[in-house]
């Protein structure tokens, strides 16, 4: 199964030609709507396959105290004194993994707000780890996620409180894989909600200290295309948005990674992160773990023919 087919038809459902007038939103303005995507980032990059993958259908989607939270449709035990069963876990879960040396440990699922039948996508949670932001999909909406945001009291207590969905869009949408910029200040996004460039688009929206959030806001032409742009993430000093498109005009087929410098709320042209990471097959969820070190998520290998996970290396 292609991430394509994997995401379309079982997550993504749901697509509009509205115009950008049936939403109220901000479009960001760029200098010209035509784009020229034939520039790559002049970087080269090592990529590995991680031990942990299998052949069921998982990517990284960020890490969280020293674990590379993952969104998988593998069937795990239960861990602590939960009691669910195999049998009442989701199709698509989070489940975590810790890296000792070389080593990963066995996953456990991610519990409490992030527990249910529900199926969960991306999440990202705040620096000093007392808000969360996270996809699952609507009740009785199989194929439609929306962003949840929930929160504690400090980095030590163990439960999420007050979980809530953000009204970022009419609920028949989808609106999934946040990141949270370092500052904590603005939530990152994709939708196919109306009135964007096609497909699904990337968006922006301020996050104010008591968890609410403002009007969105389209990153525009320079970022969005005609096609689908999703699974948008930052560096670890948020000057650099990465995130993946199957734009046909650039890319060496299926989704590819791109990358956008960010300043004062402005956006570079995109620029394709290149062959050395990218392939015919569709690469995703670039997770920065250092200025020249990270994860992303592929489904290249032509075994498991399912998204696996793969850790990158920029070479000096």
């Amino acid at each position: 199964m292609t991430l394509a087919v994997a995401l379309h038809s079982i997550l993504l459902q749901g697509q509009s030609n509205s115009k950008k007038g049936d939403l109220a939103y901000t479009v960001l303005p760029n200098s010209s709507p035509e784009l020229n995507y034939n520039n790559e980032v002049d970087i080269t990059f090592n990529t590995e396959e991680l031990t942990l993958n299998t052949a069921a259908f998982e990517y990284a989607s960020c890490i969280f105290q020293n674990e590379l939270i993952v969104v998988s449709k593998r069937k795990i035990g239960s861990s602590g004194n939960r009691t669910n069963t195999i049998l009442d876990q989701s199709d698509y879960k989070l489940i975590g993994f810790t890296k000792n040396n070389n080593n990963w440990s066995q996953p456990h699922i991610i519990q409490d707000a992030f527990m249910g039948r529900e199926n969960h996508g991306g999440i990202t949670f705040s620096k000093d780890e007392t808000r969360v932001f996270f996809t699952k999909t609507s009740p009785g909406k199989p194929h439609i996620y929306q962003i949840y945001s929930a929160e504690r009291k400090s980095k030590f207590a163990k439960t999420w409180q007050n979980e809530k969905v953000l009204a970022l869009a009419d609920s028949k949408y989808s609106i999934e894989n946040p990141w949270l910029s370092e500052d904590g200040k603005k939530l990152y996004f994709a939708s196919n909600m109306p009135g964007g460039h096609g497909g699904y688009d990337i968006y922006a929206v301020t996050v104010y200290k008591n968890g609410t959030v403002g009007k969105p806001e389209n990153l525009g032409a320079f970022i969005n295309s005609q096609n689908d742009e999703n699974y948008p993430t930052l560096n670890v000093n948020n000057t650099k948005l990465y995130f993946a498109s199957n734009r046909k005009d650039s890319s060496y087929g299926g989704y590819d990674l791109f990358q956008s410098y960010v300043s004062s709320g402005d956006y570079s042209r995109a620029k394709n992160l290149g062959s050395s990471i990218n392939s015919s097959s569709d690469e995703f969820r670039f997770i920065t773990t250092s200025e020249t070190t990270g994860y992303f998520s592929s489904n290249k290998n032509a075994l498991s023919k399912n998204p696996n996970i793969y850790s990158f290396s920029v070479k000096p």
